[in-house]
């Protein structure tokens, strides 16, 4: 996960400037390339959150005692 972000960001920066190199725009090709990078970084994080809190088969539910757990 700590190299989603730097990933995407760099690879959007310069596919968005790649892109926007062909339509004559490479800076804010780049620009909006880097906010796409951003966004996928934070999606991807939000997807392993739910991942994460997600209860594991087995477990019991956080609201409920563990057997031995008083009351």
């Amino acid at each position: 996960m700590g190299m989603v972000f730097p990933i995407a960001i760099v690879l959007g920066y310069f596919i968005g400037r790649y892109v926007g190199g062909k339509f004559g725009h490479a800076e804010g090709g780049g620009l909006w390339g880097m906010g796409w990078g951003i966004a996928t970084g934070f999606y991807e994080l939000y997807k392993v959150t739910l991942k994460m809190s997600k209860p594991k088969p087995g477990s019991p539910p956080k609201d409920q005692p563990k057997d031995g757990d008083e009351p």
